[in-house]
C-alpha cells in the first residue's frame, strides 16, 4: 500500500527543527542589523559612521567562514555554536548600549560572527543529524525557519521600535539572539560534550 494524504514529514525534517529553531532565533539580530542600521544610524547621529559597518562585516565574513569550517572539524561543534552566538548577542547589545565608532566595528564583527558564520555551521548540523534520504528534508526545513525569521523579524522589530525606541529595538533583537544560546545548548551542545569528554578518556 502506498500513503496518500498530506504528511508533515514529506515537507519538514523533525529531527531538524531544534537546531532550525536556533537559526530562528539569531535571524532577529540579522534583521536588526541589516533592516534598520540606516534608521538607527539617523537616530543615534551616526550616518557617517555606519557607512563602514558593511565593509567590516563582509571582511570578516569572508575570514570568518573558511575559518570556523576549519575550527569546526577539528573541535566540534561547541567550539563555534556557543561564542558566535554569544559575539552576536554581545555586539548587538553594545550597539544599543553606547552606539559610537568603536561599537559600531565591535558590533560588525560581532554580527559577521554570528548569523553570518552560524548559518553555514549549524546547515552542517542539520546535514549531520539525518540519513541520507532524509537531508533534503532537513536542509529545506533549516531553511525554512531562517526564511520565516528573516522575513517576520522586521515585522516584529519595527512594531516595538514604533511603540518604544530603536534602542529598545536592539535590546530585544540581542535577548532573541541569546536566546539561541539555551536552545542549542539543550538539543545539541550538551550531547556533543559528553560525547567529547568520553571519547576523550577512553
Amino acid at each position: 500500500t502506498t500513503n496518500s494524504g498530506f504528511r508533515l514529514d514529506k515537507i519538514f525534517e523533525k529531527k531538524s527543527i531544534p537546531i532550525s529553531l536556533c537559526i530562528f532565533c539569531l535571524c532577529f539580530g540579522y534583521a536588526a542589523l541589516m533592516s534598520f542600521y540606516r534608521l538607527y544610524a539617523k537616530y543615534a547621529n551616526l550616518t557617517n559612521e555606519f557607512r563602514y559597518f558593511f565593509l567590516i562585516y563582509a571582511a570578516m565574513l569572508i575570514v570568518s567562514r573558511p575559518a570556523a569550517g576549519k575550527i569546526q572539524d577539528k573541535l566540534g561543534d561547541n567550539a563555534i555554536c556557543y561564542p558566535c552566538i554569544i559575539a552576536q548577542t554581545v555586539g548587538i547589545l553594545l550597539i544599543a548600549w553606547k552606539p559610537c565608532m568603536i561599537t559600531i566595528v565591535i558590533c560588525a564583527l560581532c554580527g559577521a560572527l554570528g548569523y553570518g558564520t552560524l548559518n553555514s555551521t549549524l546547515n552542517v548540523i542539520v546535514n549531520r543529524q539525518v540519513s541520507d534520504d532524509r537531508r533534503p528534508f532537513a536542509v529545506s526545513t533549516f531553511w525554512a525557519f531562517s526564511d520565516f525569521g528573516v522575513g517576520i523579524a522586521p515585522a516584529i522589530l519595527g512594531a516595538i521600535a514604533t511603540v518604544s525606541n530603536y534602542y529598545v529595538l536592539y535590546y530585544v533583537a540581542a535577548l532573541i539572539s541569546l536566546i539561541a544560546l539555551p536552545i542549542y545548548w539543550g538539543v545539541w551542545g550538551r550531547q556533543k560534550a559528553r560525547f567529547n569528554r568520553s571519547h576523550f578518556y577512553s
